[in-house]
């Protein structure tokens, strides 16, 4: 896998995202693009955005910024609701919890599992 794997499912209107590791810049953007394929042509607002944290490191100093813009993509779509599923990171869950607030991405629940 490439940094992340991402992919509908129609009948649970569910977009499930995994991401692994970390992601290089040139993967991040890469994810974008195809991210926007995938949900321009739904409407978001029936669907959950259901991502797959528990493989995330803590993100480096150099892509937090492009962390904080995906979130706001994520916002910016207009699902109804984002999960994302972290393996008790304490501290990759405060960066998200924070970067999710400065996103105004107000429906976003975070899990431990």
């Amino acid at each position: 896998m490439i940094g992340y794997e991402i992919h509908e499912d129609k009948v649970m209107k569910v977009i499930n995202v995994v991401v692994n590791d970390k992601m290089t810049l040139e993967q991040a953007e890469k994810f974008a693009k195809d991210y926007k394929i995938i949900t321009k042509p739904i409407n978001t607002k029936s669907f959950l955005l259901d991502i797959d944290c528990t493989d995330m490191k803590v993100v480096t100093p150099d892509l937090i910024d492009n962390l904080g813009d995906t979130l706001k993509m994520y916002k910016e779509t207009g699902f109804h609701k984002v999960i994302m599923r972290v393996r008790y990171n304490n501290i990759l869950k405060m960066q998200l919890t924070r970067l999710s607030r400065e996103a105004e991405l107000t429906n976003v629940e975070i899990i431990n599992v």
